[in-house]
């Protein structure tokens, strides 16, 4: 079944195609409970997620404005 989608022009995932994308979700999930509990106190305030507490320099700031 899928020999003839793969030459029929259809793309198709394989078993680890299926487990890369998996892992990439999984960690993200990971970094994002992380940060939501076990991150130390006072990092978690909208000022640090928004303008990175107005403590990053200009080369960071100039990648970030002139990346498409």
């Amino acid at each position: 079944m899928t020999e003839a989608l793969f030459n029929a022009g259809i793309p198709i995932f394989g078993s680890m195609n299926i487990f890369i994308f998996l892992l990439s979700i999984a960690k993200g999930a990971c970094i994002g409970i992380y940060f939501a509990y076990f991150a130390p106190k006072g990092s978690n305030e909208e000022a640090d997620f928004l303008v990175g507490g107005r403590k990053m320099g200009v080369f960071p700031i100039v990648m970030s404005l002139s990346a498409r």
